[in-house]
């Protein structure tokens, strides 16, 4: 049944209603509560009959509203999409450094995160209930209306406020719903964005050449010294990885120094550190020449004065002050190098073998006394392969000193979050009905709403 139908139904109960109380009017029966009634029904006909012919302009005066107050459904279906995802987010960062601390001695911490878990997920919960309101009222908006409209014209106002809550309700919360983001607004705490600001580094690992490293093995060091990593974490096969975002329990403010694993050997890089100044870097390995399945292990102040890489073959032209030291070729296992050739002449390689974090890698060392001092062309054909992830179990940052400061972070901003996500919604929720109350008293409804 459309909505024309439903109107059309609406006007021949009006014309119901206003016929009965012509009747009553005109029976011979000198009861004065009776005649009463025959005066309230053909009123009635006539509210209805009235209410039937500016349907139009019933459904109008949302949107002229909307317009005139500078607000629409979409830019609010984006604010509640924008709020879902920061619970989202909260929610995941919370359960994941639930699942980090159970294993370590600070499992303790867990209890009060819980805590923090169940404010968020309280805030979801409202969350949905605010998405399936919203969506009732902007979908069915018309039908709303014009269902109102026909309980409003059944006779003796037997669905009279019910029709008139409902004719209120489509104008009032059609028009309400979008403005929710500006009342909220007004009152949210200044704490709700502290979660936004929780530090988060994206880095990426280059070679000399600035070729992306695949699957860099990072160590984060303290910078006031120690042996011991405060971190192992491992990047993607493009070379980028990240500290911190929710992953990590870092502090304020922070130096580490870094230092990258590659194919069985530990670099320092450039720069030698990351800092909490930043929210990008980039570290390049300057000891370092990375070719798909080969690697070209160089002293730092050995330079590049030219290389060609293409279809399989390295070529590398370097420039030393002295005797080229430490100079190795290192190759996967399953990469086959058909040539390795120095400055022109054929060099013969003696491969070692040796496993670095379940990858089999072996070695070629150039030693000073096979190629002299000065400039060194080194040209390697082989048959590329990809690199493989090595087996590492990671280590994430966890700064214990800064574990306190994040709990009662997190704890606050979960109360936050039902101040802001059930609280403040609840309100404006009871505000909007109230308002569609006392619109429909206007209608001639005697809708109540008890609110205790």
């Amino acid at each position: 049944m459309t909505n024309a139908d439903v109107l059309l139904l609406a006007m021949d109960l009006a014309i119901l209603t206003y016929v009965i109380g012509v009747l009553i009017m005109a029976l011979p029966i000198p009861y004065t509560g009776f005649k009463r009634w025959g005066v309230r029904l053909i009123a009635d006909g006539i509210s209805a009959a009235v209410l039937i012919s500016i349907f139009s302009i019933i459904i109008t005066l949302g949107d002229l509203l909307l317009g005139n107050l500078n607000v629409s459904w979409p830019s609010f279906h984006s604010w509640l999409a924008a709020r879902t995802a920061v619970l989202v987010a909260v929610f995941t960062a919370l359960t994941y450094l639930t699942s980090a601390l159970k294993a370590t001695p600070y499992a303790f911490i867990t209890s009060p995160i819980n805590i923090a878990l169940t404010y968020v997920s309280l805030a979801l919960s409202s969350l949905k209930v605010i998405y399936f309101l919203s969506s009732l009222v902007s979908n069915l908006r018309n039908e709303l209306a014009a269902l109102g409209i026909l309980l409003y014209s059944i006779p003796f106002r037997v669905g009279r406020s019910v029709g008139a809550f409902l004719i209120a309700a489509s104008i009032v919360m059609y028009v309400g719903f979008p403005l929710m983001p500006a009342f909220i607004a007004q009152f949210q705490p200044s704490n709700l964005e502290q979660f936004r600001g929780v530090i988060r580094i994206q880095g990426k690992v280059v070679d000399f050449l600035y070729h992306r490293v695949p699957y860099p093995l990072m160590y984060f060091y303290s910078a006031e010294g120690g042996e011991e990593p405060l971190g192992v974490i491992i990047g993607d096969r493009n070379g980028t990885f990240t500290i911190g975002g929710g992953k990590d329990i870092l502090p304020r403010e922070f130096k580490f120094m870094t230092e990258v694993g590659f194919m069985g050997y530990y670099f320092s890089t450039e720069p030698s550190y990351i800092s909490s100044n930043e929210s990008t870097v980039v570290l390049r390995v300057p000891s370092l020449i990375y070719s798909p399945g080969l690697a070209l292990l160089k002293p730092r102040d050995v330079r590049v004065e030219d290389y060609i890489e293409c279809n399989g073959v390295l070529s590398v032209v370097l420039i030393g002050d002295e005797d080229f030291n430490d100079l190795v070729l290192a190759r996967l296992a399953n990469t086959t190098v058909t040539e390795v050739t120095v400055n022109d002449e054929v060099f013969s390689c003696s491969w070692n073998h040796f496993e670095w974090n379940g990858i089999d890698i072996e070695i070629c060392e150039i030693k000073p006394n096979d190629v002299g001092a000065g400039k060194l062309n080194v040209t390697v054909k082989y048959i590329p392969t990809g690199y493989v992830k090595p087996a590492v179990d990671e280590h994430r940052i966890t700064y214990i000193e800064s574990v306190s400061e994040l709990l009662l972070t997190y704890i606050s901003l979960g109360i936050a979050y039902v101040y802001t996500f059930i609280f403040l919604p609840g309100v404006y929720v009871t505000f909007l009905v109230t308002m569609s109350a006392a619109l429909a008293r206007v209608f001639g409804g005697r809708a109540r709403i008890r609110l205790i």
